[in-house]
C-alpha cells in the first residue's frame, strides 16, 4: 500500500513575484523556477509509474487472491467430498463391525460346542473299557483309549508317533497294510488274533470319516473275545463228547467207564445186554467187588 500527501508549498514573496511580472525578468530566478518545475514534474512521473506499478502490482496480487480463492474452494469441495467419503467409508465399517461381531458371536458359539464336543470325547475314551485307538490317514497315533495303552504299550508322548514304531503286547501281522487297505477301500475289516498272555481279540479297523464324509484316518478297537473262544472250545468239547457218547451208546459192543476207584461212570446198552444190568443199577456198583 501507498500514501500520497500532497503539501501546499508558499510563495516567497507575492509581491516579488509582482514585481518580477512588471520589472525586468531575472534570468537565474527563471531558471532556478524552471529547474523545480521539470523536478516537480520528474517526481509526479516518477510518483505516477510507481502508483502505476503499485496499482499493478496490486492487480496482480488480487488475481493471485481470486486463484488462490478458487483452490481453495476446491479445495474445500474436494474435502468435503473426503468428508462425505469418509462418512460412507466409516458406515460401511461400522456395518463390518457389526458383521464381524455376530461373526465373532458364532466362532465364540462354535467354540464353545468344540470344547464341549472335546470334553465329551476325552472322558468318553477315559470310560470305554475297550482298547481303541484312532490313527491319521499317515497312520500317526491321534488318540487312544487307556486299556489300549496297556494292551499295546502307549503312553501319551507316543501321540504323533507312527502306529508301526509302537511295539504292542500283541502280534498283530501286517497291521499298517491292513489298516491302509482299510483306509484306501473305505471298508470295515476285522481280524482275530492272541496277545501275549493267550488272551483273544478281534481287531475291528474301519475307516475315520469326517462331518463331511471325507476320511481321514482310521479306528482300530480290540474286542476282548476270549470269553467266546472258550465258550467255543466249550461247546466243541460238549459236541466232541456228544458225538462220543453215541458211538458207546450205539456200540455192539459192552462199553463201561469206571474211575481210579473202580466206581462204574457209564454203562452202554451193550453192556446191560452182556451184564444183565441197567444203567442205574451199575452206576452204583464197584468192578472190584
Amino acid at each position: 500500500n501507498l500514501l500520497v500527501l500532497f503539501e501546499p508549498r508558499p510563495v516567497a514573496n507575492r509581491a516579488s513575484a509582482t514585481d518580477m511580472a512588471s520589472g525586468p525578468v531575472d534570468e537565474s530566478r527563471v531558471t532556478e523556477v524552471l529547474a523545480r518545475n521539470a523536478e516537480l514534474q520528474r517526481e509526479v512521473k516518477t510518483t505516477r509509474e510507481y502508483m502505476q506499478a503499485v496499482v499493478e502490482e496490486q492487480e496482480g496480487t488480487n488475481e493471485e487472491l481470486r486463484s488462490a480463492n478458487e483452490e481453495i474452494q476446491s479445495a474445500n469441495e474436494e474435502l468435503q467430498s473426503t468428508n462425505e467419503e469418509l462418512e460412507t467409508a466409516k458406515e460401511e465399517l461400522q456395518s463390518t463391525n457389526e458383521e464381524l461381531a455376530t461373526v465373532n458371536e458364532e466362532l465364540e458359539i462354535r467354540n464353545q460346542e468344540t470344547d464341549r464336543v472335546n470334553s465329551d470325547l476325552i472322558n468318553l475314551l477315559a470310560s470305554v473299557e475297550i482298547p481303541i485307538v484312532i490313527v491319521g490317514p499317515d497312520l500317526s497315533v491321534r488318540q487312544f483309549t487307556k486299556p489300549a495303552g496297556k494292551l499295546l504299550n502307549l503312553i501319551d508322548t507316543d501321540i504323533g508317533r507312527p502306529l508301526g514304531n509302537i511295539r504292542a503286547n500283541i502280534e498283530i501281522p501286517n497291521l499298517e497294510a491292513e489298516v491302509l487297505h482299510v483306509i484306501d477301500s473305505m471298508v470295515t475289516h476285522s481280524i482275530e488274533l492272541q496277545d501275549n498272555g493267550g488272551c483273544w481279540y478281534s481287531v475291528r479297523m474301519r475307516p475315520y470319516r469326517t462331518l463331511d464324509k471325507r476320511i481321514d484316518g482310521a479306528v482300530v478297537a480290540f474286542i476282548d473275545i476270549d470269553d467266546i473262544k472258550n465258550f467255543e472250545r466249550t461247546k466243541e468239547t460238549l459236541e466232541e463228547e456228544r458225538k462220543l457218547a453215541t458211538i458207546v451208546r450205539n456200540s455192539n459192543d459192552a462199553i463201561t467207564l469206571q474211575d481210579f476207584d473202580g466206581i462204574i461212570q457209564a454203562w452202554n446198552p451193550a453192556a446191560q445186554r452182556l451184564f444183565g444190568y441197567t444203567e442205574q443199577e451199575a452206576l452204583v456198583m464197584n468192578v472190584r467187588t
